[in-house]
């Protein structure tokens, strides 16, 4: 049971972090390019 929350709390950690990253990447790469 532990196990089940623990990789329900994995897939939201990595639902949130990707566009986060994603947008991080690109202001990045609009800085480099500025």
């Amino acid at each position: 049971m532990k196990l089940r929350i623990f990789f329900l709390l994995f897939d939201i950690l990595i639902l949130t972090a990707y566009p986060i990253a994603y947008i991080f990447n690109r202001l990045r790469r609009m800085k480099g390019v500025k």
